[in-house]
């Protein structure tokens, strides 16, 4: 039971692992009414080494790449909750907006468009904000309902998140896309985050058995 719970905790608490699993999902669900189909035999041809690719050209590809994967996936999680509504929960759709968000931002740093309106690290805080700012309101709603459903501590620390997030967004939109090691220590500070709110919630849910 334990297991069970720290799974779904895991499952609720990142981009990273949030996408990962919905992909999963996705996959598991075709695969189950798949038919077999042969093997290409065209994609088996070795390419020819003279008409490779640049890097430059590669990174290209690859972002549009993944810009057409994260449309499919929106796409398919959209009709999914068309035939059956909150199949794909809100906050794991703004997820998915989030990532096309960046994969688009990608895509226009590997052509070389380096303006303003493609930043992935403040569409990202932008959606993060937009999530905080709903479940803020859901436990406002509740209080007006039915006081004291959300205790004082849990609001108060809603609003922390708003705040949080709305001072990520600001950061954003400063970070300097062309200086690499701004870049980098942006990410591992992201990444540092997500793995420390997947600490609290693995240990909140564990406290609760």
């Amino acid at each position: 039971m334990k297991t069970r719970l720290v799974r779904c905790g895991l499952l609720a608490c990142g981009a990273i692992v949030g996408i990962a699993t919905y992909s999963a999902w996705a996959t598991a669900q075709d695969d189950a009414s798949a038919t077999d189909q042969p093997p290409n035999a065209s994609s088996t041809e070795p390419a020819d080494a003279k008409n490779e690719p640049s890097l430059d050209e590669l990174q290209v590809q690859f972002a549009n790449a993944h810009v057409q994967l994260m449309q499919l996936e929106i796409r398919k999680a959209d009709e999914a909750n068309a035939r059956v509504p909150g199949t794909i929960p809100r906050f794991m759709m703004e997820q998915l907006r989030g990532e096309l968000a960046y994969a688009q931002g990608r895509l226009n740093r590997a052509k070389g468009l380096s303006d303003d309106s493609s930043n992935p690290y403040r569409d990202l805080a932008l959606s993060k904000l937009r999530l905080g700012e709903e479940n803020l309101r859901k436990a406002e709603l509740a209080n007006r309902m039915n006081p004291n459903t959300v205790s004082a501590t849990e609001v108060a620390r809603r609003k922390a998140i708003v705040e949080v997030e709305r001072l990520r967004v600001e950061l954003a939109k400063r970070l300097d896309l062309t200086n690499t090691t701004a870049v980098m220590q942006w990410e591992l500070d992201e990444l540092h985050d997500e793995m420390t709110y997947m600490r609290i919630i693995t240990a909140r849910l564990l406290d609760r058995n």
